[in-house]
């Protein structure tokens, strides 16, 4: 994470390409209001706790530009690698089935932007599991839960201190350098997504209206 924050406050004013997919009525808002921040009501009840997560950093990590209630707008810096960076709109999942939206391309400044390892991020998301440095180590915590009896236990129901070990690793997600192939793949290669506190109708420079498969 050191290699990317020192980007960012080294060259504040350079800007980033993202892709942002947005329905067509939060497009439509934002042509409206000028703005748009992400909003709670989008967010399914079992991921609020990463959600909530995902918040912290950001206010850890670029700063406090965060209105109360809102949540982060969510892009992608590298959608499949570094070779093919745009969201594929030929692909499923970008929205509900049938539902129109638009793939916009926007730039941003990099200081107000925080990027990290998507698959990584389903740790804090869902899984709620330890990031571990290789996959010995892994096995090793694996073996310390069973010993303690937590292997059937609820993250949340955990002893603080294994609580908090987890949680620390989870700042992995931040370092695109981190390519333990146990866990995800080396920085040219992973699906990198970023997340910023609002998007600026002057920030988008294109757009390409799609039907969600």
């Amino acid at each position: 994470m050191a290699f990317m924050q020192t980007s960012q406050h080294n060259q504040k004013n350079l800007n980033m390409t993202l892709w942002t997919i947005q329905s067509l009525e939060r497009y439509q808002k934002l042509l409206k209001e000028k703005e748009i921040r992400g909003e709670g009501k989008y967010i399914d009840e079992d991921f609020k706790n990463g959600y909530d997560w995902m918040v912290k950093q950001m206010q850890k990590r670029i700063g406090e530009n965060y209105k109360l209630g809102s949540y982060p707008i969510w892009a992608w810096y590298q959608y499949h690698s570094k070779q093919r960076k745009k969201p594929d709109l030929r692909r499923s999942g970008h929205l509900g089935k049938g539902q129109k939206g638009g793939r916009l391309t926007i730039e941003k400044k990099e200081q107000d932007v925080l990027l990290s390892d998507f698959i990584l991020w389903h740790n804090p998301l869902t899984y709620r599991s330890k990031i571990s440095n290789t996959e010995k180590e892994d096995e090793e915590f694996q073996k310390r839960l069973k010993n303690l009896e937590l292997s059937n236990i609820d993250f949340y129901n955990y002893p603080i201190e294994i609580k908090e070990e987890i949680i620390n690793s989870w700042d992995k997600i931040f370092d695109l350098n981190f390519d333990c192939s146990f866990w995800t793949y080396p920085k040219d290669f992973k699906i990198i997504q970023a997340t910023f506190w609002k998007l600026e109708l002057k920030e988008v420079i294109n757009v390409d209206y799609f039907t969600a498969r």
